[in-house]
């Protein structure tokens, strides 16, 4: 059944979605077919500018007419594509995309997310240590210790080299620019950075994780992500650090070292659970992954 407008005749002649899989773009397509009215041929340069102005092709970016509908709602449109056909017709193919999904934990009330998940690096970083043994252990609260106590490393009071095992993590998450501008989450979310873990957060101990950085990435659309660098330690980001006298030199007890102590760079704390805004469904599916 034909639709009309001022100028123009159409049919829809097919529509189709694609669901892709959890992350990934997902497509809405329609093919039409435009007759105009005066009897002219459709010129797919000089009329495409009417036909959108009666609102047969849609603005970029112009939400696509679902209303109640299921992820569809959310799709934006993103480009056309044409084709003459004879006796002055035009084949014309329209395409929304949405990143937005369907939440795998939803039930009875359905519920629509964008992609999030983190990933994982083992590394490890080179300390000098003077004690083994050591009775006090980095604790996680303070930044510098008692002395540590143990047993110092004979005939090395310069230490000896030590590898800590650490993990990267990364967390991604993707933004929609039409509900959380790219300016509001560089200036906001950059608050995390170089800052402590003032609670437990992916599973570390309070003080043990540090925000190294983080970069706001423009994807297509309206969409961007925010990536988050965190780097874990077991011994809290300490070292082990030798006192030293006026002269800069270790202070000595004979031939060991008088005293060593745990010590890190004093840092603010914060708790990088509030990243969540307190969505229960979104730190499940960040953390354990969509099939959760």
């Amino acid at each position: 059944m034909a639709v009309t407008t001022a100028s123009f005749e159409y049919w829809i002649i097919s529509a189709s979605t694609k669901l892709g899989q959890l992350g990934d773009e997902h497509e809405i397509t329609r093919n039409i077919i435009i007759n105009k009215l005066d009897g002219t041929p459709f010129d797919i340069v000089k009329d495409v500018e009417l036909a959108i102005t009666e609102g047969i092709i849609p603005v970029v970016n112009q939400a696509y007419p679902s209303a109640g509908a299921s992820w569809q709602q959310f799709a934006r449109f993103r480009s056309y594509s044409m084709q003459p056909m004879d006796k002055g017709y035009v084949s014309v193919q329209l395409r929304w995309t949405t990143r937005y999904t369907t939440n795998p934990t939803s039930t009875t009330t359905l519920k629509y997310d964008l992609p999030s998940s983190t990933e994982y690096q083992t590394v490890a970083r080179s300390t000098q240590i003077y004690r083994t043994g050591w009775t006090v252990a980095p604790p996680a609260a303070l930044d510098t210790s008692a002395d540590v106590g143990g047993n110092p490393i004979s005939g090395n009071t310069g230490g000896q080299a030590f590898q800590v095992p650490q993990t990267r993590i990364r967390m991604r998450f993707t933004q929609d620019a039409s509900a959380v501008s790219m300016l509001t989450a560089a200036t906001t979310l950059s608050n995390y950075v170089n800052r402590r873990n003032s609670a437990t957060f992916l599973g570390c101990a309070a003080n043990s994780l540090v925000c190294e950085g983080l970069n706001v990435v423009k994807l297509e659309g309206e969409y961007y992500e925010l990536v988050f660098d965190f780097l874990f330690d077991p011994w809290f980001h300490h070292e082990q650090v030798a006192t030293v006298a006026a002269d800069g030199r270790p202070t000595r007890n004979g031939a060991d070292l008088a005293e060593v102590k745990w010590k890190r760079l004093p840092l603010s704390t914060t708790d990088f659970n509030n990243l969540y805004n307190a969505d229960a469904d979104l730190k499940t599916i960040t953390e354990k992954g969509w099939w959760q």
